[in-house]
């Protein structure tokens, strides 16, 4: 996972990803190709079904997860369809779904410190079964959590995208 896609880019082709992603890395590979959002058109990949259900999970949803939040904050996802363990050989053990993934800039460009949203996501999700004002506890006070329209008693997986965008941005001032 060093691969540099900056330096396969041309100016004015974008790059178009697709592929069957090895299962066991498929959501460490995820968060590296997002560093290459902006040289990227698309990415369609064959993954398995609760990875990809995982990234296109909606809040309260006992799928969504970091890898919701990081993936959504960047990129358009949809399932596309799912692909039995028949169609296989031999099959898997698990059913496939295709996905496809593209780059929104419109949301890259509402997030002002990438870093800094990353971090605080990792950081909220790293115990989900704690509210929100505990999960942050030494980064975010429960004021800055109500001004970015968060209730301090909601747990990571019931706040939305956009509510940790908001967050960040607050901090990031």
């Amino acid at each position: 996972m060093k691969f540099d896609f900056h330096r396969m880019a041309k100016p004015d082709q974008a790059i178009r990803l697709i592929g069957n992603l090895p299962y066991n890395i498929s959501t460490p590979l995820l968060f590296h190709l997002l560093q290459f959002s902006e040289v990227i058109s698309d990415m369609h990949f064959m993954l398995q079904k609760e990875v990809a259900e995982r990234i296109t999970a909606a809040p309260k949803a006992s799928e969504y997860s970091r890898l919701s939040v990081i993936m959504q904050s960047h990129h358009k996802v949809e399932n596309l369809f799912d692909i039995a363990p028949h169609m296989f050989s031999p099959p898997p053990k698990v059913t496939s779904c295709f996905i496809r993934i593209r780059p929104d800039p419109a949301t890259l460009r509402k997030i002002r410190n990438r870093t800094l949203f990353d971090q605080l996501v990792k950081a909220a999700f790293q115990q989900r079964r704690k509210t929100i004002k505990n999960s942050l506890a030494k980064d975010v006070t429960e004021k800055e959590l109500q001004r970015a329209g968060i209730d301090p008693r909601n747990r990571p997986q019931e706040i939305s995208v956009q509510q940790y965008i908001n967050l960040a941005n607050l901090l990031s001032g």
